[in-house]
């Protein structure tokens, strides 16, 4: 079923730390998405949404690492990292995300998927005579920082800007949102992240909360 839960999402799931060339890691977790503060109408539309996640990592060149990711149910997406600043325990980075939907909308879980969004907020529902598939595109703009607090506890934070864009399905809309991500990683070559998202849709006016745990491991 497509709904809202396999929406992208705006997780974060890593440091500022950028991979060593050829290193990988691999990330398998979990959130909820709720949308505290939504009006009333699109409150009933939206709901506490769980979701799972997976996503992997390698190491390009120095300085430079990439990963992508599938939220489940049915959307994928990337992103590149390049460091700024890796200075002992701190570090900093920005990079460039990318997040991917399609649906056909002659079908009802479609449907419901062009109605509404986990990170971006509702869509607009087709004519049954426009254009099938409608898309949902995110590009994401993000910068990094994180801490060592020790050899197995990290904080990171995220600010990002995220753009998305309903493309298809009888017209196009963009949605302007812009928040971010504070969480703490547990362990070395594996171990646990846990962290909380907050961003505003500027363009709908609410707010979406996410929740997220994951497990890692690296080589």
């Amino acid at each position: 079923m497509i709904s809202a839960a396999g929406c992208l999402n705006a997780s974060t799931l890593q440091t500022a730390r950028v991979l060593p060339p050829g290193d990988h890691q691999a990330v398998v977790g979990g959130g909820m998405t709720t949308f505290p503060g939504a009006p009333e109408g699109l409150g009933k539309a939206l709901a506490s949404l769980p979701y799972g996640e997976i996503a992997y990592r390698i190491g390009l060149l120095d300085g430079i690492d990439a990963g992508a990711h599938a939220t489940l149910i049915g959307t994928g997406g990337g992103d590149v990292k390049w460091q700024l600043l890796d200075d002992g325990q701190l570090a900093v980075a920005t990079g460039l995300g990318f997040g991917y939907l399609q649906a056909n909308s002659d079908s009802k879980d479609s449907a419901a998927a062009s109605t509404t969004s986990s990170t971006a907020g509702p869509t607009s529902t087709p004519s049954k005579s426009s254009a099938q598939k409608p898309t949902l595109i995110d590009v994401v703009v993000p910068v990094y920082g994180s801490y060592d607090v020790g050899s197995h506890l990290t904080v990171y934070a995220a600010a990002k800007y995220l753009l998305r864009a309903l493309t298809g399905g009888g017209g196009g809309t963009v949605w302007h949102n812009v928040g971010g991500t504070g969480g703490i990683k547990l362990g070395d070559d594996w171990g646990l992240m846990i962290e909380s998202t907050f961003m505003r849709n500027f363009t709908e006016s609410f707010n979406v909360l996410q929740f997220n745990a994951a497990v890692y491991w690296s080589r």
